[in-house]
């Protein structure tokens, strides 16, 4: 390993991994405010175009879903 801590290369990736989650999640967030039904099926596509397969695609959207539960701005908006 060229040098860095395993322990380093967690952190890059755990950082890394909550900036993608912090930007699908503005992503989502901004199409679903403009229309929900339209922004899920772009998503599918956008997503399943990516993966090749229809049951991670659908996957990554509960998983949307589930970050739009819990992230605590919007928590008053679809409850």
């Amino acid at each position: 390993m060229n040098g860095r801590s395993s322990k380093k290369i967690r952190k890059e990736v755990r950082r890394s991994y909550e900036a993608n989650r912090q930007a699908m999640l503005a992503r989502v967030l901004s199409d679903m405010e403009e229309n929900p039904e339209y922004a899920l099926k772009v998503h599918t596509v956008s997503i399943s175009k990516q993966h090749g397969k229809l049951r991670r695609a659908w996957m990554r959207i509960s998983h949307a879903w589930r970050l739009i539960d819990t992230s605590p701005q919007i928590r008053l908006r679809w409850r």
